[in-house]
């Protein structure tokens, strides 16, 4: 299993002042079922793949590969709760992993809105990006 990338640990949009977060489970504490492995980012409800490749969800409900604060790509603790998502900005094959969630409200033209976002790159890497970011869309994508 390769390592290489960072970890999201908390995700909101906030709307002006009135920090409003318009991401559902933000900090992946709800879940359907514990992870047992990686690639289970769908365990985090609500959460999902933009592309082919295999996005993890971490979790304290699981003392292994996946587990909070320890688990295979080192130790983090999670920002807020219990859980957090992983995935390689860029790998060696230059594969990349991108993470989705449909808001729980629309974006309007011209409003002005704060988009924040919490990232630690893993214990276990030798490398990192310099550039992340986010993209909104009023469709779902899929990167191929």
């Amino acid at each position: 299993m390769r390592w290489q990338g960072v970890f999201v640990l908390a995700f909101c949009i906030c709307i002006n002042a009135k920090s409003q977060n318009l991401v559902p489970n933000f900090s992946f504490e709800i879940f359907s079922t514990c992870p047992s492995f990686g690639n289970q980012l769908s365990l985090a409800t609500g959460w999902f793949s933009a592309s082919i490749a295999t996005p993890d969800y971490f979790n304290s409900c699981n003392v292994g590969l996946v587990g909070v604060p320890a688990n295979a790509a080192g130790n983090e603790l999670a920002k807020t709760g219990n859980a957090y998502a992983g995935f390689f900005a860029k790998a060696n094959s230059n594969e990349r992993e991108y993470i989705e969630i449909l808001l729980t409200d629309s974006l309007v033209s011209g409003k002005k809105y704060c988009v924040e976002f919490y990232v630690s790159l893993s214990d276990l890497v030798g490398t990192a990006v310099n550039k992340l970011g986010a993209y909104f869309s009023n469709t779902q994508v899929f990167v191929s």
